[in-house]
């Protein structure tokens, strides 16, 4: 077995933001740094739908606190005041869409999108990523885990008690709805809280900085018991009882979209207590995400950055 001294390269499993803060943080101290991720492009719930010039943000709708980030200038954010009562202090978004702040921040890294990683083979500072196809995906000395906690725990079996921690984390999902309308709503505030059970909120999209559409464009979230209750359910389904809570908020009746979809995330928010990242010297594993530290993408950041923190002292 390797000791911790010897750890110059790291496999990351998850690009959100979370991963990508570890990430960043490692590759400035010069360990060679690997990010494996399902989806498409990094960001994980920082992300933005485009369809033709429409553009929601169905995962992250704002930051609250930006700086805890870095300077929101160079995070492609840009600060949003919007109208109404629900949202009274100014916040951020990223430009032209959520999506542009993992994408700034993981510029200089080796992303490897659209890899499922099923399994670690090997031992402390020889594992050996599996995909779901069974294929090795390299030999590296440390493993961060920056996945949801449901995934993570299969992951984490030769880390007995940072598998436990996954284990015992509790996390709400989210259907999220999002809608494009030819005409405006006749509502004058941007952030709505339906209070009925169904949404949990809904944010006109179009209104944040730097949105190129020409309809109204809004996106939806689904309150957490009831996106439990509905997870199994038929998009279309969800989607129109999504619409008929945002119309109904907004005192408009109903109204028939030029655009409707609705977007299941299974593993969206984290429930308390939050467990901190941690990092377990001995099997060289280590996890983080907001599942360990809190709901806020500002707490996914940090988390990243902390877990960072304890690689590179255990070396």
């Amino acid at each position: 077995m390797m000791l911790p001294s010897s750890i110059r390269n790291v496999a990351i499993i998850g690009a959100g933001l979370a991963g990508i803060a570890c990430g960043a943080r490692l590759a400035a101290a010069n360990l060679e740094v690997a990010l494996f991720d399902k989806g498409r492009r990094p960001g994980g719930r920082f992300s933005t739908r485009r369809v033709d010039d429409l553009r929601f943000d169905h995962g992250a709708a704002y930051l609250r606190e930006a700086r805890r980030i870095g300077e929101p200038a160079a995070l492609s954010l840009a600060e949003w005041r919007p109208r109404g009562r629900e949202v009274t202090e100014p916040v951020w978004v990223g430009v032209p869409g959520m999506s542009a702040l993992p994408s700034t921040l993981a510029v200089d890294l080796d992303v490897r999108s659209g890899v499922r990683v099923e399994g670690l083979e090997g031992e402390p500072g020889a594992w050996s990523l599996v995909d779901d196809a069974g294929r090795g995906l390299g030999i590296f000395q440390a493993v961060a885990v920056a996945v949801p906690a449901p995934q993570a725990a299969p992951l984490l079996t030769a880390a007995p008690r940072l598998r436990e921690t996954a284990q015992s984390a509790a996390m709400a999902p989210c259907w999220t709805g999002m809608f494009a309308f030819k005409e405006p709503l006749a509502v004058d505030i941007d952030v709505i809280r339906p209070g009925d059970g169904i949404a949990e909120r809904a944010v006109r999209n179009s209104a944040k900085p730097d949105r190129p559409s020409e309809m109204d464009c809004w996106v939806v979230y689904g309150d957490d018991d009831w996106s439990r209750d509905h997870l199994e359910d038929d998009k279309e389904a969800v989607a129109e009882a999504l619409l008929e809570s945002l119309t109904r908020a907004a005192g408009t009746g109903p109204r028939l979209p030029h655009y409707r979809a609705a977007h299941r995330w299974r593993y969206a928010r984290t429930l308390p207590p939050f467990s901190g990242p941690a990092f377990d010297p001995e099997a060289l594993l280590g996890i983080c995400g907001d599942w360990t530290s809190g709901p806020a993408g500002e707490d996914a950041v940090e988390s990243g950055r902390a877990l960072a923190d304890l690689v590179l002292k255990s070396r």
